[in-house]
């Protein structure tokens, strides 16, 4: 017995000296071939071959991946090592899926010309239930590559250069595909010239998330992004959150969210293409342009949506039932060179707020400069925005239709209600409050023109939402059951000046009391006086009860006796 279990000892021994590889140091297979190293198991993989991890595995050396493979990482984790300083990556021009793994770039290089990962135009990059990690360098794509994620997670972090780079060709792309609740997150891209979080890529969102946030340029440079089925993205706290060009488009449909919070500068920077925000969409936009120093005049021009024609006319929709938020942006809310619609749920308030030494920067209209086509349709809530030189609300120097204002708008310059648009001129600004520059000019809602045939402008059109110096009074004269006695009066009169309401009389009723100052001056808010009476009882002949019968058909003199008999026991 002693001698045979020798003898299978001897074999098995000699199995591994065979194949140089010992059963504690297996770190991949592929079929019944094991490997020591996961690069060693690339390296011999054929086209369609599947690896398996079986324990943590780590690439240290340059790797191209040039047949179509796929690594089932059984819960492991790869770790990429430091790359070599000049050329050194992991390069894909085949179809790659990765699945059940942790891939984790741990570069340390400091040499910001060395990629990654770099992929072909025919690259593929599969990422199923997995989570890619990229640090320091990102990932360079030519045009067609594409990178796929179902219910896994792509993460940039720390970069010194842009995070996902394609090759720099305007009318191609490269392309990031998200399916079931996956993330794309890139975040800390530090390069002050080229610190951006993609460039000229095609991103689709499908029930899943993006995040770029703390990019020191674009959060999305170029490209295209679409989100669908509850997809939510958020481009927030970057230099500037877009910055798009000709044939471009963001699409956000019903059910989603775009987030584009507290850039430095602009929110969506837009030449040519197209922005549509359909109904049911949401784009919330706030806090852009405040600047990462306010010495430079650049970071100024920076709205919340500048809509420039350089490459052609950007169109922007805003659908009517989507759900549009453009607040507390620092310059404006939206600057347009192109065309825009604007839908009946958009918000455009309280943007204009950049001041410097206490005093705001020079710019005309707060909540809108025009220069192109914009449609603002009813129900927009266009108002107490601020604009240093002239049109706090809208400036317009291009084509702009609007209509009347809200019912229930309130001017928080002095939280009076606003009644109108009034002319908000350069050095004529809107006054009703101060009796001795009195300048309320009303604009009626319509379609205004400032452009000539020939291009040239004909005159600004220059507004804001506010109020006149009309005082109201309103009276009533109602009884105690809050009936109205008589037809409600108005009166009206200019600010400041005196009126006197009147108690009348009115027959079977008699004045109890009234509500409301009687007589005064006319006020910015409407003031209401009420009169109340209470009817009059009346003290006449009183009628007798209705018995049924006639007075002279009663006989008084008959009497009807009644006898009781009670039975003895």
């Amino acid at each position: 017995m002693k001698k045979t279990k020798l003898f299978l000892l001897a074999l098995i021994s000699l199995c591994f000296c065979i194949t140089g590889v010992k059963a504690e140091e297996v770190t991949a297979k592929i079929g019944d071939n094991e490997y020591n190293t996961l690069d060693a198991a690339i390296e011999e993989a054929k086209d369609g071959d599947v690896i398996e991890l079986i324990n943590d595995a780590s690439i240290e050396t340059t790797i191209a991946i040039n047949n179509s493979i796929t690594i089932n990482g059984n819960n492991k984790t790869i770790t990429i090592s430091k790359l070599p300083s000049d050329d050194g990556r992991l390069s894909i021009s085949s179809n790659v899926t990765l699945n059940n793994v942790t891939v984790d770039h741990a570069n340390d290089n400091d040499n910001q010309n060395v990629w990654s990962v770099y992929m072909s135009s025919t690259g593929v990059l599969n990422l199923n239930d997995s989570t890619y990690t990229l640090r320091i360098h990102g990932l360079y794509a030519s045009p067609e590559a594409t990178i796929n994620l179902n219910n896994s997670k792509l993460i940039a972090k720390d970069m010194t250069y842009t995070a996902f780079m394609q090759g720099d060709v305007e009318d191609k792309y490269a392309y990031i595909n998200l399916f079931n609740n996956s993330l794309l997150k890139i975040s800390d891209i530090s390069n002050s010239s080229a610190g951006n979080g993609t460039n000229w890529f095609d991103i689709t969102a499908d029930n899943s998330h993006i995040s770029v946030t703390d990019c020191a340029r674009q959060g999305l440079v170029g490209g295209r992004l679409e989100l669908k089925n509850g997809s939510t993205a958020d481009y927030s706290g970057n230099e500037i959150g877009f910055t798009l060009y000709e044939l471009d488009y963001v699409i956000v449909n019903e059910g989603t969210t775009l987030n584009i919070n507290n850039n430095s500068s602009v929110g969506i920077w837009q030449y040519g293409g197209e922005v549509r925000i359909k109904d049911n969409g949401t784009l919330n936009m706030t806090g852009n342009g405040f600047g990462r120093g306010l010495d430079s005049v650049g970071k100024y021009n920076g709205a919340t949506i500048n809509i420039a024609n350089y490459y052609g006319n950007a169109k922007v929709v805003f659908e009517d039932n989507a759900t549009v938020k453009i607040n507390n942006n620092y310059t404006r809310g939206i600057t347009n060179r192109g065309e825009v619609y604007v839908g009946s749920m958009t918000e455009i308030m309280n943007n204009g707020l950049v001041t410097i030494d206490g005093k705001m920067i020079p710019q005309y209209g707060g909540g809108i400069y025009n220069t192109g086509i914009m449609t603002i349709s009813k129900n927009v809530k266009l108002y107490n925005n601020h604009a240093r030189l002239a049109g706090d609300d809208i400036y317009n120097i291009g084509t702009v239709t609007f209509s009347n204002v809200g019912e229930d708008w309130i001017l928080d310059d002095c939280e009076h209600k606003i009644n109108g648009w009034y002319d908000d001129a350069e050095n004529s600004r809107w006054e009703a409050h101060d009796k001795d520059n009195l300048h309320i000019d009303l604009v009626e809602g319509g379609e205004y023109t400032s452009v000539t045939e020939n291009g040239e402008i004909a005159g600004a059109l220059a507004i804001k939402a506010a109020h006149d110096n009309i005082g109201k009074v309103v009276i009533n004269y109602l009884d105690s059951d809050s009936n109205k006695l008589a037809e409600e009066v108005t009166a009206t009169g200019e600010v400041g000046s005196e009126y006197t309401t009147v108690k009348k009389d009115f027959d079977g009723y008699t004045f109890i009391m009234v509500e409301g100052p009687t007589s005064g001056e006319y006020d910015f808010d409407t003031i209401y006086v009420t009169y109340y009476y209470d009817k009059n009882t009346g003290t006449g002949d009183i009628m007798p009860p209705q018995t049924g019968f006639e007075p002279s058909t009663i006989n008084n003199n008959r009497v009807e006796v009644i006898t009781l008999y009670k039975k003895e026991d």
